[in-house]
């Protein structure tokens, strides 16, 4: 996999994603001037996900006012490339790290099998559903059980959902790109971790993502990589968040 199909990868399964969250109920999609940003209407979260502008003043002073999120959400393979950059050198921003993301082809050589313990399945039932979204963002998240539904019901969007022992013990989100499966939304129980159950998760989809002619698989990790290098994927760029530094600033 060269670079330009990576960077291609990364824009591709960055897009079908925020257009997903773009199109749930109690949330709101903006856009203009360059930006493209949502807003849940819950007033918990208000997020720049697109940036294709330079304007680095004219994005400051629309902060300034609250007239535009503060944050921005940028996946990168070069911190010197634009727009980037020049939102760094206006030293405006503190910057963080997101996430890593990660991709490879797609194999149906299976890398390891779960044991008897863990069973792994394609979420299909309401009941099933409610047990990955409590999983994933519990009661208190950015996303109701209605917003679930409306994800399930979306075509070529798919939950799994991982038993330990009987137990609810992870999920993940996959989303089917035009050759690609990207997965997200990757929780595993705090009492369930380092047994290997994310990547049983991960192989379960690009299993469905061949049989669906795909080629290859994306996805963003937020922490620790370890479960996806051992599954095959690959460092390939950053995701870095872009803070306006409001009280250094305003």
């Amino acid at each position: 996999m060269n670079k330009e199909l990576c960077t291609s990868l990364a824009k591709r399964s960055d897009a079908i994603y925020w257009v997903l969250l773009g199109s749930l109920s109690g949330i709101k999609k903006s856009e203009e001037n360059g930006l493209k940003w949502l807003s849940w209407l819950s007033g918990k979260l208000d997020w720049i996900y697109d940036v294709n502008t330079n304007d680095v003043d004219h994005v400051i002073n629309r902060m300034k006012k609250n007239e535009i999120p503060k944050n921005f959400y940028f996946p990168v393979d070069d911190v010197n490339s634009e727009p980037l950059k020049a939102f760094i050198e206006s030293n405006a921003f503190k910057v963080t790290t997101h996430g890593t993301f990660m991709a490879h082809e797609l194999t149906d050589t299976v890398i390891r099998e779960p044991n008897s313990e863990i069973n792994i399945l394609r979420v299909s039932e309401y009941w099933q559903l409610k047990i990955a979204a409590m999983i994933e963002y519990g009661e208190e998240g950015l996303f109701t059980l209605d917003n679930y539904k409306e994800i399930m019901a979306t075509q070529g969007t798919y939950f799994y959902l991982a038993e330990c022992r009987g137990f609810p013990a992870s999920c993940c989100m996959a989303q089917f790109g035009d050759d690609f499966v990207n997965i997200s939304w990757i929780t595993t129980l705090p009492q369930f971790r380092n047994r290997g159950i994310a990547g049983y998760l991960i192989q379960a989809a690009e299993r469905d993502g061949i049989a669906a002619g795909k080629k290859y698989g994306t996805l963003c990790a937020c922490h620790s990589d370890k479960a996806f290098v051992k599954v095959g994927y690959l460092k390939y760029g950053k995701v870095l968040n872009l803070l306006y530094a409001t009280k250094e600033n305003d």
